[in-house]
């Protein structure tokens, strides 16, 4: 066991070693990463890429120097490869939820309009707004002051300020002016509701923020907008509420297809087929699904 223990530290130092000396050396990162995402899944040496990368990962974070050109879809963006969603395409090649940017790449056109609601850093909403041109528009609802920060960076970074609109209410099934958001460590699960999400394991300890919530029928009633190309739902649990919210607007057709993070057959599925959307299982996203739905 001591042998163990002993082998463990020097494998976090010489991991921390070779990150801080790749932080320090910018150079040798290009070269670092095509070596990443080569070995990235082989046996041992892909561990220790893996431990080097996070860690550099980490760092470049925290020091606000991570911004790199990111391929998603075939679409070059400029993402923090920090973040969560923009780390294992950057280190590894490997896009994070491929079926879903897949289908946004096949149903989004210039001049559409998408709507993503639980937009956490812009992964999505920054890929949207590059897909759907000058003449398209994206609409961004994301309640967590911190997140939203980084999201309306990544949107300048990219140059979607004037077609990326950012909402900070949440949407539910009711207009408040308080309402309680839990904020965990990883803040891209933070949630409304914290008895009904799956990623509940998460939020020991969170902490809990006021924020504004409204129905999406009484946003889009103002909103000036006619239609809605794909709208993107990711709300930690909070789902069904958000399309008790915009009952008027799915009863009109107003949205052509729909992104949820759900489960098949739980409640906001039943919820789309009622109104007349045909499912579609995109991929697994841990213990539930991205499933599409289509207005015929």
């Amino acid at each position: 066991m001591a042998h163990l223990e002993m082998f463990g530290g020097i494998y976090r130092l010489a991991a921390t070693g070779c990150a801080e000396a790749l932080f320090r050396a910018p150079w040798a990162e290009p070269a670092f990463v095509r070596l990443s995402r080569h070995g990235w899944n082989a046996p041992a040496a892909g561990r220790f890429l893996r431990s080097v990368a996070y860690r550099l990962a980490s760092r470049l974070f925290d020091s606000g120097h991570g911004v790199r050109d990111v391929a998603v879809g075939g679409v070059i963006l400029r993402l923090d490869v920090g973040e969560w969603t923009t780390f294992s395409p950057y280190f590894a090649n490997h896009l994070y939820e491929p079926v879903t940017v897949d289908y946004l790449t096949t149903h989004l056109r210039a001049g559409d309009v998408f709507v993503d609601i639980g937009a956490n850093s812009g992964y999505f909403t920054v890929l949207a707004s590059a897909l759907v041109g000058a003449a398209g528009r994206v609409v961004a609802f994301e309640p967590n002051p911190t997140v939203r920060r980084r999201l309306e960076r990544n949107i300048a970074r990219n140059g979607g300020g004037t077609r990326v609109r950012v909402e900070g209410c949440a949407l539910s099934d009711r207009t408040a002016e308080h309402v309680r958001l839990y904020v965990p460590e990883h803040d891209g699960f933070a949630t409304l509701v914290p008895d009904q999400t799956h990623a509940s394991s998460y939020l020991s300890g969170a902490n809990a923020i006021d924020v504004r919530t409204s129905t999406f029928d009484d946003w889009y009633a103002a909103s000036g907008l006619e239609s809605i190309a794909v709208m993107k739902v990711d709300v930690e649990g909070g789902e069904p509420q958000v399309l008790a919210g915009m009952a008027r607007t799915l009863a009109a057709g107003s949205i052509a297809r729909l992104i949820l993070e759900t489960a098949w057959d739980g409640e906001p599925h039943r919820t789309l087929v009622r109104y007349g959307y045909t499912p579609e299982r995109l991929e697994s996203v841990g213990p539930v699904d991205n499933i599409a739905y289509t207005r015929p």
